[in-house]
């Protein structure tokens, strides 16, 4: 019967989540830097230890790469922790960042063999957030539609009008709005602790493939100033994903037409590029007025020269790109 098929389904959610938990439960140590010095001994326990956190990371790879990034109580997203029961897959809430903190960590402190399947694990819970994102953005695109419907059978008969569909519509598309707005905030204080010059290369290129691929989609005017930094990264492999996602990732003098096909699309191709934030908001985060040092994100000024060339560049293709600068 239904009710035995949504038991069924409940438990299995539940034991996902459990797996999820002991899973992070076991990674915490080397997230924090704790079990670093254990795993570098050589002994006999230290390979046992690297050998459970290694499936540690299959288990988080495989959750991440299934349905079960898209249940509502979003416990892929926290440590296995499930949220309450959201009323409507449309109005959970996506704003948890804990795995991710998590894994950075991880990514940062592990030992040198397991570092790439730290990345590995990061790497799939990027995609379990864009396919959420996606979702939730599929799903805003089609309460606009009914949206749009429904004004239109208004006009052409007011006296059959359903006042409470659009406020449904509207109250849905504001739960989605203000779910990937809290997970901007979220994350940009992890992407950008994790872009420091003093984190590991892989925990670097984490953030250069958040930011492209994820924060993007959320905050692209302050996903372009973290990708702005990135391009001056000492690391070829960093600072070229950087490059890309700001389409400056030709060699000066390649470039030397500054069409639409510069303008840097990021996720969404040209749909992105048209809503892209303006000039005077990018010149407005990227360059800015100096801050307090406290808590500080590097401007302009505080750029390695690299950063500094990629940015004018970028800048220069986004100012012209405008169509006010055509009249």
């Amino acid at each position: 019967s239904g009710s035995d098929v949504s038991e069924s389904l409940e438990r299995l959610r539940s034991l996902l989540a459990r797996s999820m938990s002991r899973a992070c439960a076991v990674l915490a140590p080397t997230s924090s830097g704790e079990s670093t010095s254990l795993a570098s001994n050589g002994t006999k326990a230290s390979k046992v230890q690297i050998d459970v956190r290694d499936g540690c990371y299959g288990v988080v790879c495989t959750l991440a790469r299934s349905r079960f990034s898209l249940d509502g109580r979003c416990a892929l997203f926290d440590c296995g922790k499930s949220n309450e029961r959201p009323s409507d897959t449309a109005s959970f809430s996506l704003t948890t960042t804990s795995t991710a903190e998590l894994l950075f960590g991880c990514a940062s402190n592990e030992a040198e063999a397991l570092r790439p399947r730290a990345t590995s694990a990061l790497d799939a819970l990027l995609g379990a957030y864009v396919r959420v994102v996606e979702f939730l953005e599929e799903r805003e695109e089609s309460l606009r539609s009914l949206e749009r419907e429904t004004a239109a059978e208004v006009v052409a008969n007011p006296w059959a009008a359903n006042t409470s569909e659009p406020a449904v519509v509207a109250t849905n598309a504001c739960n989605r709005n203000a779910g990937t707005e809290g997970l901007s905030r979220s994350l940009l204080p992890l992407l950008w602790n994790a872009s420091r010059r003093n984190r590991s290369k892989s925990s670097r290129l984490a953030a250069a493939r958040w930011s492209a691929e994820l924060l993007f989609r959320l905050d692209d005017s302050n996903a372009h100033h973290l990708l702005c930094f990135l391009s001056g990264d000492d690391d070829a492999t960093v600072n070229m994903i950087a490059k890309q996602a700001l389409g400056v990732e030709k060699m000066l003098g390649e470039d030397n037409s500054l069409s639409s096909d510069l303008i840097p699309s990021g996720p969404g191709g040209t749909e992105a590029a048209a809503s892209r934030a303006s000039f005077v908001v990018l010149m407005d985060v990227i360059v800015g007025s100096e801050s307090p040092a406290k808590n500080r994100r590097p401007k302009f000024a505080d750029f390695h020269v690299r950063a500094q060339a990629a940015t004018l560049r970028f800048l220069l293709h986004s100012l012209f790109s405008e169509e006010s600068v055509y009249g």
